[in-house]
């Protein structure tokens, strides 16, 4: 089997932006958690050894606690949320990130390579998601239906990765994906810095320049690049599914 480097540049690219627009909405952005005192990391204080046996947080008027799904439930909650079952190769790639899931449900058990861990999934799902939302969109003698509940926008967009059609999708498009998987995710619509931060992330992926990896050219993205569309689709369901603000409780 011959690897598609530039697919797995992309994607590489996605993953290792969405590590920080995933942490950061959340943790000090919009409706998510603010900072507890001069000594807090990530919207968590540093209690030290005040904390007791069973790991209380501190509650902290008007701010929100993330509610942590634990190893075993992980991957149920985020197909409840797209309502897509999982396929083969989702529930392998959770099957690998067990270890980096929660035993219990305690806030305090959030570390770096579980919010890595839940990108990682997440972006799964989110590709399950796109797949059904593709054949969700058909044209027959040019009679269009279209059964799509989250990338809407324009009956000429096309989600799978042959398609050069990336400039279609613009500011308006984007800001109606959002909203729509906001609300089944987070129960709520977005706050204004959460959308600006999606939006330039998605900005990022279309300003991305050519380079050479391994002696191979790696061709720019560009609004035409073949998969772009679909790039972006799994950029902004992946920072909408797998956020810390899809944790609230």
């Amino acid at each position: 089997m011959k690897t598609n480097m530039s697919k797995i540049i992309k994607v590489t690219a996605v993953l290792a932006s969405l590590a920080g627009i995933v942490t950061a909405m959340g943790f000090g952005c919009g409706m998510g958690f603010q900072p507890m005192g001069a000594a807090s990391q990530n919207g968590f204080a540093d209690l030290g050894s005040n904390v007791n046996q069973n790991q209380d947080l501190v509650v902290v008027e008007g701010t929100k606690t993330v509610g942590i799904t634990n190893f075993t439930s992980v991957l149920d909650a985020m197909t409840s949320i797209t309502n897509v079952p999982a396929s083969t190769n989702t529930k392998n790639v959770f099957n690998t990130k067990l270890a980096s899931f929660s035993e219990t449900k305690s806030a305090l058990t959030i570390n770096a390579p579980m919010l890595l861990s839940y990108v990682a999934v997440g972006a799964e799902v989110c590709n399950d998601l796109i797949v059904n939302e593709q054949a969700a969109l058909t044209n027959v003698n040019n009679v269009v239906t279209n059964n799509r509940r989250f990338f809407v926008g324009s009956d000429a967009i096309s989600l799978n990765n042959n398609s050069t059609n990336g400039a279609i999708v613009n500011d308006a498009i984007i800001e109606q994906w959002v909203r729509r998987l906001a609300r089944q995710a987070w129960g709520r619509n977005e706050t204004p810095d959460e959308l600006a931060m999606i939006k330039a992330g998605v900005a990022e992926m279309r300003s991305v320049p050519s380079s050479v990896v391994g002696g191979k050219t790696i061709p720019a993205v560009t609004n035409t690049t073949a998969g772009l569309t679909r790039q972006m689709a799994l950029y902004t369901c992946t920072a909408v599914l797998a956020s810390t603000s899809g944790y609230e409780i």
